[in-house]
C-alpha cells in the first residue's frame, strides 16, 4: 500500500475536527488514498458498501499492519500520552520509536505531552523543529532535577492544571 503510514497520520490529525461529521471524513478518507491503497479501497468497497469512516480506517489500519514488520496501533497513535511520573526524554523517544514524519512527531508530542512541557516546547504556539525542542528539554531536565529535593518530572502546580 503507498504511504500508509503518513495517510494514517494525517488522517488522525483531522478527525477531531471533523468528527461530527462523518460524511465529510468519508469523503475525506477517499480521496486520499494513493498507489495501492485505491486498490485497497475497490476491494473493500465491493463487501462493504455501507461501512462508515471508522470501519474504513480501521480495515486500512489492520491490512496495513499485517504487511509491515512493525504494528500500528489506532489506539496507540490517539492516546499516546505522556504518564504523570514519566520523565519528558522518555516520553519524546516512545515517539521517537513510532513510523512517523519529524513534523508528526513533534505534533504528536506537543499534542500529548504534560501542559508544563506543552508550554515549554512551543514558541509563541510556534512548534520549534525536533532537534532543538530535544536540547532544549535535556537541558531543562537537568537543570530542573539539580534544583532543591526535586525529581526530573516532579511539578505538583502544573500538574495539578493538567
Amino acid at each position: 500500500m503507498g504511504r500508509e503510514t503518513l495517510h494514517v497520520t494525517s488522517y488522525l490529525l483531522v478527525v477531531p475536527t471533523l468528527h461530527d461529521k462523518p460524511t465529510a471524513l468519508k469523503v475525506m478518507f477517499v480521496h486520499s488514498l494513493i498507489r495501492d491503497s485505491v486498490t485497497w479501497y475497490n476491494n473493500f468497497v465491493l463487501d462493504y458498501t455501507e461501512a462508515s469512516y471508522r470501519y474504513m480506517f480501521r480495515k486500512l489500519v489492520t491490512n496495513h499492519r499485517a504487511k509491515k514488520q512493525y504494528p500500528i496501533f489506532l489506539e496507540e497513535l490517539v492516546a499516546f500520552k505522556q504518564g504523570p511520573d514519566e520523565m519528558f526524554t522518555d516520553f519524546a523517544t516512545r515517539v521517537i520509536e513510532r513510523p512517523l514524519s519529524n513534523r508528526a512527531m513533534i505534533s504528536m508530542i506537543l499534542e500529548n505531552a504534560n501542559l508544563e512541557y506543552k508550554t515549554f516546547c512551543s514558541h509563541n504556539d510556534v512548534p520549534l523543529t525536533f532537534h532543538i525542542m530535544s536540547n532544549m528539554v535535556i537541558l531543562y531536565e537537568r537543570t530542573k532535577s539539580q534544583l532543591v529535593g526535586t525529581k526530573p518530572v516532579e511539578n505538583q502546580r502544573i500538574r495539578a492544571l493538567s
